[in-house]
């Protein structure tokens, strides 16, 4: 007996709804660095590394919130 298990199939969010703050070249950084597949995920090689654009994600007002309902739901 075979078993198959059909994963769920997943859309794109449009991640600049979710970080309304970040520039657009945070978010095309973000796309890339979230891509599914290992082959095309970029990695610190592909890229000049700027420090300045995870600040902004780590600094973004609905980050923040998210931040803190997930802690608040796993005390």
């Amino acid at each position: 007996m075979l078993l198959r298990h059909e994963f769920p199939q997943w859309h794109p969010q449009d991640l600049s709804r979710i970080f309304p703050t970040l520039q657009p070249e945070g978010v095309d950084l973000l796309k890339k660095m979230i891509e599914f597949d290992p082959a095309k995920r970029i990695s610190v090689g592909f890229r000049p590394f700027c420090v300045c654009e995870i600040k902004v994600l780590r600094n973004d007002p609905a980050t923040r919130r998210r931040k803190k309902k997930y802690a608040d739901s796993h005390v």
